[in-house]
C-alpha cells in the first residue's frame, strides 16, 4: 500500500510580514466599501514600510483607485 503524502503546513511568522498581509485585506475592504481614500492611504503605508513585492503590489492597487 502507498505512503499517503505529508501535508506540510507554513505558517507565516514574520509579525511585519503579517501585518502588511492585514493592510491589504483591510485595503480591499475599504475599496470594495467605496472608501478609496482610506484605502489609498493603507497602500501608500506599505509603499514606505514593505518589501519589494508588497511595494510593487500596493503600486498596483494604487493604480487602480
Amino acid at each position: 500500500m502507498p505512503t499517503p503524502p505529508k501535508t506540510v503546513l507554513s505558517f507565516d511568522t514574520d509579525p511585519q510580514s503579517a501585518s502588511t498581509t492585514s493592510k491589504f485585506d483591510l485595503a480591499k475592504a475599504y475599496i470594495d466599501l467605496g472608501d478609496r481614500t482610506a484605502a489609498r492611504q493603507l497602500l501608500n503605508e506599505i509603499v514606505k514600510t514593505g518589501d519589494t513585492s508588497q511595494k510593487h503590489r500596493a503600486r498596483d492597487m494604487l493604480a487602480t483607485l
